[in-house]
């Protein structure tokens, strides 16, 4: 199954916490990946699944999502009622070959398709989660999640496909840092006070690819280089304690540039306006804006060599598209960057900019404007 949460295409956010249950229980969800899955087979069988869903008239598909109820062999499941309840009837009454496939190999997996998300960071990688989140003011200035936000700007649809206007969850998304960046990153010999800068390239990934705010869009994106005006982020030595040194990070950014038509290449999947979003009179350009702190403590365990604490925000003021929709108001937009501790395995879903910049995101400080 695949859903959209906003919209049209409402979602998580409207279901009782029984079909979550059923869900959870009875449903594998599956989202495949915008491009190539790296297997060529897989590849396949996700269009057959989609020509097999359209000669039924999507009667597989749940009313107001974009979920499609299928076998394991990618047969859809088609119920009068087009309820989760409904489908799990439907599907008992299915012959078992189509129930209980026999799973075969995918076969192997070709890094040169488009996209290609299945991939094995280097030995020793050490991994970030990164949570990305609208925001909105409360009393006092106080900051907390957004609900919701205003769509309908120059005369605006409230949502619909592709203008999330509704949320219940961050986005997600995983930092890597190889061995030896981590190492780059440590403190060494430096003493209480010293203050010291990012790696350009370390800098740059966190910069174009992760204070990218991806609600504006479906699938991922990243900030192209000449939208990115100004920045800095360093490490300052504020301690050691029985063994673990504690850096404090601080940092900026500045995005700021216009999008439209004659305008240089400006990064991925920036969309809108869109006659779709129901706005009249937008700006052609559109100015695109968003102006980041960065705040945070990290710590580093001298014995083990490795960091056992990365706990970072970024925050500013967005302006710029939002899906299909074009957002003039500004929207506090907050990131928040938090180490994974726990023993991942080999095979991982790329970021998204390494499975779409393969050549850029270990560099990423190599990657220069086109202006």
């Amino acid at each position: 199954m695949a859903a959209m949460d906003s919209g049209r295409a409402a979602g998580w956010n409207k279901l009782t916490a029984e079909q979550m249950t059923l869900i959870k229980e009875k449903f594998v969800p599956y989202a495949p990946r915008w491009g190539s899955t790296g297997y060529a087979s897989q590849d396949a069988w996700k269009k057959e699944v989609s020509k097999k869903g359209a000669a039924v008239k999507h009667q597989n598909r749940i009313p107001g999502t974009f979920w499609s109820i299928i076998t394991a062999s990618g047969e859809p499941v088609v119920s009068p009622t087009r309820t989760l309840e409904g489908a799990l009837e439907a599907f008992a009454q299915m012959p078992e070959k189509e129930r209980r496939p026999v799973i075969e190999e995918r076969g192997p997996h070709d890094t040169k398709l488009p996209y290609y998300p299945d991939q094995s960071p280097p030995p020793g990688t050490t991994f970030v989660q990164v949570y990305c989140r609208p925001l909105e003011r409360g009393p006092e200035g106080s900051l907390q999640a957004a609900r919701t936000i205003d769509l309908t700007e120059f005369g605006g649809r409230p949502g619909g496909n592709s203008m999330q206007s509704r949320f219940s969850e961050p986005q997600r998304e995983w930092l890597w840092l190889t061995q030896a960046e981590a190492q780059s990153l440590a403190p060494g010999n430096r003493r209480k006070g010293e203050t010291y800068d990012f790696p350009p390239a370390i800098r740059q990934r966190i910069f174009l690819f992760y204070l990218y705010n991806w609600f504006t869009n479906s699938g991922g994106g990243f900030w192209g280089p000449r939208l990115l005006q100004s920045g800095e982020l360093n490490l300052t030595v504020e301690d050691t304690s029985n063994g673990v040194t504690r850096l404090r990070l601080q940092g900026s950014a500045l995005f700021q540039g216009k999008i439209g038509k004659g305008e240089p290449p400006h990064g991925g999947h920036m969309f809108g306006p869109h006659p779709e979003s129901g706005q009249k009179g937008v700006p052609d350009p559109y100015e695109i804006f968003y102006d980041a702190r960065l705040y945070g403590v990290l710590e580093y365990d001298l014995a083990r060599q490795k960091f056992t604490r990365f706990d970072a925000v970024a925050l500013g003021d967005y302006r710029g598209h939002w899906g299909l929709a074009l957002k003039v108001k500004p929207i506090p937009v907050g990131f928040a960057f938090r180490l994974d501790p726990r023993d991942l395995p080999e095979g991982r879903h790329a970021p998204f900019a390494l499975s779409a910049l393969k050549e850029y995101y270990w560099a990423a400080d190599q990657w220069k404007p086109r202006r």
